[in-house]
């Protein structure tokens, strides 16, 4: 399936003249807050189950460790502290355990912490020779999803899967560019994510594909620069994302889940938003984003 190029060059003419025109009036009418206020970078929010707080990680104190806090900005908490780096945290669905990566074995490999007890648990891989980054639990929490880069300075990132104790790993896509960053719809059955498996290896799409049919992806976005870092929101009905503006820093995006309806929601120009992620109601959405030299967490009320 592809779109006309009269349609793409329509679409972007359109598009420009929106935002030239309208950037105050579309801002403001999603007022933002920033909860951090780190010297460091503070990057890749997710919510709890309730919603009550956020985990992301950040490297203020030298390297990227993992932290806690309240979604109204108090009670920022540091969950671990260690010379390795922690990284891209994702909350378990329903218990107060969070999912991450880091390099304290001597690669990259997953694991988890409790909240409250502050335990570390590795998740064992049978048998995976490379680094796993984005990892995330299904909604039912049955299920892990992860990338993993297969040769090292060569971008043919892929998508595969486990159980959620670990165990033998099951690939998903055999891009040779690159297919990442998967985010789950609620029904613990699809995913979506960005890939450039049918841009030349040039510029990255978003595609929604089913687990039990990984082969058989749609394409969602057709665009002449980068659409990436998706998150379904758990209604199972938009997905927002960070689309790459030209000469400007990523802006928010939001589409229906069968790629219609694309509504621009950030217009911040040299700032930029990535990262986003909704929160359990769908009424916020939690993002990474460019304020004052360094990347800080932000929340988006966004109109139902």
């Amino acid at each position: 399936m592809s779109f006309p190029q009269t349609f793409i060059k329509k679409s972007s003419i359109t598009g420009l003249f929106f935002f030239l025109l309208f950037p105050v009036l579309c801002f403001s009418q999603n007022s933002e807050f920033i909860l951090t206020s780190s010297n460091g970078d503070s990057r890749h929010p997710y919510w709890s189950p309730n919603g009550e707080q956020i985990v992301f990680e950040s490297n203020r104190d030298g390297d990227w460790e993992l932290y806690v806090i309240n979604s109204d900005g108090t009670n920022e908490q540091q969950l671990t502290d260690n010379s390795f780096d922690d990284r891209n945290p994702s909350w378990h669905p329903t218990r107060s355990q969070i999912l991450f990566e880091s390099n304290r074995s001597g690669k990259f490999e997953l694991f988890t912490i409790n909240v409250n007890s502050k335990k570390v648990k590795k998740i064992s891989l049978h048998n995976f020779e490379f680094e796993p980054t984005t990892a995330r639990f299904s909604p039912n929490g049955r299920f892990i999803i992860f990338s993993a880069q297969m040769k090292k300075d060569e971008p043919n990132l892929n998508l595969f899967l486990i159980s959620n104790k670990g165990g033998r790993v099951k690939q998903l896509t055999y891009d040779k560019t690159r297919s990442f960053y998967a985010s789950w719809a609620p029904d613990s059955r699809q995913v979506v994510f960005f890939s450039r498996r049918d841009t030349n290896g040039e510029n990255d799409e978003l595609y929604r594909m089913s687990i039990f049919n990984p082969n058989a992806a749609v394409r969602l976005t057709y665009f002449e620069m980068n659409d990436f870092c998706p998150n379904w929101s758990p209604n199972g009905k938009r997905i927002v994302f960070s689309r790459s503006v030209k000469d400007a820093r990523p802006e928010l995006q939001m589409i229906n889940s069968d790629g219609s309806g694309l509504t621009q929601l950030t217009f911040t120009l040299n700032e930029g938003e990535t990262q986003a992620a909704w929160s359990p109601d769908n009424k916020r959405i939690a993002y990474a984003g460019y304020r004052n030299g360094s990347y800080q967490i932000c929340i988006l009320k966004v109109d139902q």
